[in-house]
């Protein structure tokens, strides 16, 4: 028996994210050698400046 995997227009006219679209291209960067601080998915590829912890951290207590 097979199996219809096709899915339906609606779900084929779905754009990419644009946050996907971004890393993807920050991607390509790093690929080809271009440094690139990564911001647009997820965490940054750096730790938060202490002065920058530090005014949140006043400003929550």
């Amino acid at each position: 028996m097979e199996v219809d995997t096709t899915l339906s227009p609606r779900v084929n006219s779905v754009q990419l994210a644009k946050t996907m679209a971004i890393t993807d291209q920050a991607t390509a960067l790093v690929e080809a050698g271009v440094p690139v601080i990564r911001l647009s998915a997820g965490q940054p590829d750096f730790d938060t400046p202490a002065v920058i912890a530090q005014v949140v951290n006043n400003a929550t207590n």
